[in-house]
């Protein structure tokens, strides 16, 4: 940074903005993925081990699903509602020099937790060389990326969220391929990604314009809660008015299922 015209402290304290506030807002999404990732291995295992690829498929799209509908919202979000939430967590000057950051390193999170499940299938199915290719792609992407963005007067800092999504971007591409080479699986684009995508985008949006309408009657803190609130509630009513997700696809997510089974239990009691 400091060889395209940025002072020491310049190039610290946007770095440091980097490192401290965008990153750990990134990292936090793929953490309700991980179950999925972890609950999936062993189903896939024991149909890899039946040679039973119809249910290794079944469970593959399955795990791409939900991991659509959970991820896609946080992307969008952390999109459309990077200044209001950094700004609730930090002050205005780190938010201000944040916020642009966290809006380009977004749509990385989606690429990331799909890259998370890839590895899991990739592994329960025994080809545990492929998430090291992919990842070793991945790198090469982001290096790539990272030294002539970065290096450049008109892009700067920014290059490094860019060369972050471009790095998942690739290393999910080639998990994905190897995933429909090795199964045969035909990945349904529209239900999988296209309508949790729309719905996260309505999300995005009504929690951006909500937030906006209730900062002038209450503190940030309090407008970004209830907008992310009433966000998360719009983008579910949404996804299951287009028939973006089922029933029984929803109860597989483990927070719902946990609910519902209390609901269901609370009912027969009662």
């Amino acid at each position: 940074l400091e060889h395209i015209g940025y002072t020491e402290g310049a190039a610290m304290a946007v770095y440091g903005n980097y490192t401290t506030l965008v990153v750990p807002m990134f990292n936090l999404p793929p953490i309700l993925i991980y179950p999925i990732a972890y609950s999936a291995a062993p189903i896939i295992s024991a149909a890899v081990a039946k040679r039973d690829i119809v249910s290794v498929s079944r469970s593959v799209r399955m795990c791409l699903k939900l991991t659509s509908v959970i991820s896609l919202p946080c992307t969008f979000g952390l999109a459309f509602m990077a200044y209001p939430v950094l700004d609730m967590l930090y002050s205005s000057q780190s938010a201000c020099l944040g916020a642009p950051m966290l809006i380009l390193l977004a749509p990385a999170v989606f690429f990331m937790c799909i890259l998370a499940v890839c590895n899991s299938a990739l592994q329960a199915m025994g080809r545990v060389k492929i998430p090291i290719l992919s990842m070793g792609v991945g790198a090469a992407v982001k290096l790539t990326l990272g030294y002539f963005l970065t290096g450049s007067s008109s892009v700067g800092i920014y290059g490094t969220p860019i060369s972050t999504f471009a790095c998942y971007l690739a290393a999910s591409i080639v998990n994905i391929y190897f995933i429909i080479m090795y199964t045969g699986a035909e990945l349904d684009l529209t239900g999988i990604i296209l309508k949790p995508a729309v719905s996260g985008a309505v999300c995005g949006v009504s929690g951006y314009f909500l937030n906006r309408l209730l900062c002038s009657y209450f503190s940030q803190s309090i407008s970004v809660l209830i907008s992310v609130l009433f966000a998360a509630i719009i983008y579910l009513g949404f996804l299951l008015m287009i028939g973006g997700i089922s029933r029984e696809e929803l109860e597989m997510v483990p927070t719902v299922k946990k609910i519902t089974g209390f609901l269901n239990k609370k009912a027969k009691n009662s």
